[in-house]
């Protein structure tokens, strides 16, 4: 596989969220081979553009599921 770009590290965060919105920083982190911060700043950033809801503490949801 080559270099995931961080467009191709956002799509795979949410498709990972579909299967589990309760996923941890840790476990997304794990997942997609990244470090948590990573994970963190990219969560943050989707958050930002209302493309996903909720904090690691409470479940994420998509935008797309809850339309």
């Amino acid at each position: 596989m080559g270099v995931m770009t961080y467009e191709n590290l956002d799509a795979k965060l949410v498709n990972s969220l579909l299967g589990n919105g309760r996923a941890s920083l840790r476990s997304l982190g794990e997942e997609l081979d990244v470090s948590v911060t990573t994970v963190s700043n990219h969560l943050r950033d989707l958050e930002d553009e209302d493309v996903v809801r909720g904090t690691p503490r409470s479940s994420i949801t998509t935008n797309s599921a809850t339309t």
